[in-house]
């Protein structure tokens, strides 16, 4: 089934909840997360010494939990296309499709 966020175990992602709970005191929400992950994007991409068009024209990005790959609409601006692809195994877990 597709869906804009997935579960992420990796280090990094843990490390990202550990120090969002020390400050915070709370594990963060899944809006918590998606800004991070948009803000931490969109800093990635204006530092790059291009343009933000232009980075967002040439690649795509995954980060905590989102994956950013936009594209230009005909009628003006831009639209995330990044999705993950998930299923449910044989224990019921979930993981990303590949």
């Amino acid at each position: 089934y597709p869906s804009i966020s997935r579960e992420n175990d990796s280090a990094e992602a843990q490390i990202f909840k550990k120090e969002y709970r020390k400050i915070n005191k709370i594990l963060p929400s899944t809006y918590a997360t998606r800004g991070f992950d948009v803000t931490f994007d969109t800093m990635m991409r204006l530092l790059q010494g291009k343009n933000y068009q232009e980075t967002a024209d040439s690649f795509a990005t995954e980060q905590v939990d989102n994956k950013f790959e936009y594209y230009k609409k005909p009628d003006g601006g831009y639209t995330n296309k990044g999705i993950y692809i998930l299923y449910y195994d044989t224990d019921l877990t979930i993981k990303e499709a590949e």
